[in-house]
């Protein structure tokens, strides 16, 4: 009964767009938003620094319950975006995540976030079964291969079958392109992704960093 209500609350304030005041202090922390943009097939992008965000001074800096109410917020906003794109084309519509992993440092990772982490994805599968369709991260570092077996205990094997990973390693200064990846080569343009990415668009809102060029 708890859930049911905490997910009603959570609806209707990101459907005011009522955001809880640790959330602009924790997104500075945890670096991702959905762009003003969609993919070819209209589907929402959300972008999450990865690499530039700082995990560890979130989780030392909120308990693990307001991070998991923090990124199932996002989840929220997101889902209303993909909810008001299927009524629109009259399709179900889903949301891609596109992970950049650029700068990533093995030092900068933490237990308690892929916890809190696993926990939103449990959520997200009971509230937003059909909100992913995949999550594609790019720019890994040389030691993803423990990072994906770290990340992989905490989280449910649906989520797991929706990442695909990028070949592109360095899409900084336009060197790559995430276009390299088949399906977001398909669904993307360059006018839909930012420069950090291989795109043309330049970062804002909450994914500028002040040594963007």
């Amino acid at each position: 009964r708890t859930l049911v209500w905490t997910e009603r609350e959570r609806l209707a304030r990101a459907a005011s767009n009522i955001k809880d005041p640790k959330h602009e202090p924790m997104s500075k922390l945890s670096i991702a938003d959905l762009l003003e943009v969609t993919t070819l097939a209209d589907e929402p992008i959300l972008v999450v620094r990865t690499g530039r965000s700082d995990v560890r001074a979130l989780m030392n800096a909120y308990s693990e319950d307001e991070v998991v109410e923090y990124l199932n917020y996002s989840k929220e906003t997101a889902f209303q975006r993909c909810d008001a794109a299927t009524k629109r084309t009259r399709r179900l519509v889903k949301m891609i995540t596109i992970l950049d992993m650029n700068h990533s440092k093995m030092s900068g990772n933490d237990r308690r976030f892929f916890k809190a982490l696993g926990r939103a994805s449990k959520d997200a599968e009971i509230y937003y079964p059909q909100l992913l369709a995949l999550t594609v991260p790019v720019n890994p570092p040389a030691y993803i291969g423990i990072l994906w077996q770290l990340g992989k205990r905490f989280m449910p094997a649906r989520t797991i079958a929706k990442i695909r990973f990028c070949s592109a390693t360095d899409t900084t200064n336009a060197k790559q392109h995430v276009g390299q990846c088949p399906f977001v080569g398909r669904n993307f343009t360059p006018e839909t992704l930012p420069t950090f990415l291989g795109g043309t668009m330049p970062p804002v809102g909450r994914l500028r960093l002040a040594d963007d060029p």
